[in-house]
């Protein structure tokens, strides 16, 4: 999300310590401390389960790979999801170019 520890506890009008505990599983949020994570777009259901919200824990993808996307593949979808719909669009057009010719015809 872009935010250091003190700006995120700020946002949310927690004290440093109670979110450091939150992050160090020493604590857990209740319902008003969860829906103030959700309204600054964090993903409550990992936070409340470890699995990434639209995924399936340990349903593997028709490839036979997780669906649960690794840390480079998280990183790339975050930096996805901070795009303008426009820049989005360029986007895929991009990657589209790199996929071969068999596998765009089932995507599109």
């Amino acid at each position: 999300m872009g935010l250091s520890q003190r700006q995120f506890s700020t946002e949310l009008k927690l004290p440093l310590e109670t979110l450091k505990k939150y992050e160090g599983d020493k604590r857990t949020p209740g319902g008003e401390a969860l829906i103030a994570f959700a309204r600054l777009g964090a993903d409550v259901h990992y936070i409340l389960t470890g699995d990434r919200a639209g995924y399936v824990a340990d349903k593997p993808a028709e490839d036979g790979r997780s669906e649960i996307p690794d840390k480079e593949e998280q990183a790339v979808l975050d930096l996805y999801r901070g795009l303008a719909p426009e820049d989005r669009d360029r986007v895929k057009k991009i990657i589209t170019a790199f996929v071969p010719e068999d596998k765009n015809k089932k995507a599109g």
